[in-house]
């Protein structure tokens, strides 16, 4: 009897360690990392176009009455051909990103967003697409 409770007292000793040591190697496996935002192939190939992301800004931003309208003298971006040939000129971009050298854009108005800039800048480098 005094062996078997001997044996028995072994054994929870045994099961007690074995489980503390799988908590603990368990515990030393995890992933402390930052989770990361899973990105889809549409979102990292998907081109920007003027029709579906940069007229909207153009439009909202600084083709109206008094500035780069159709034809304006200080350059059109109410159209497609105009913001083309316009941002060909490479004023624009560092116009909007309010850059020396360059005549802060929208005139009286507030610095276009960073999200709205990188469109126009994505727009630009995926080849003008319309």
């Amino acid at each position: 009897m005094n062996q078997t409770l001997s044996i028995q007292k072994h054994l929870k000793t045994l099961a007690i360690t074995t489980l503390s040591l799988s908590f603990a190697l368990l515990s030393a496996c995890s992933d402390d990392a930052e989770p990361t935002q899973p990105t889809t192939e549409e979102e990292t190939t998907a081109e920007t176009t003027y029709t579906a992301d940069v007229k909207s800004i153009l439009n909202g931003s600084c083709a109206f009455s008094g500035c780069h309208t159709t034809g304006a003298g200080i350059g059109g971006l109410a159209t497609y051909n105009d913001a083309k040939t316009y941002t060909e000129s490479g004023k624009v971009v560092g116009a909007i990103k309010h850059e020396s050298g360059f005549s802060a854009m929208p005139k009286n108005g507030s610095k276009l967003s960073d999200e709205k800039i990188a469109t126009i800048e994505k727009w630009i480098t995926d080849g003008y697409k319309e």
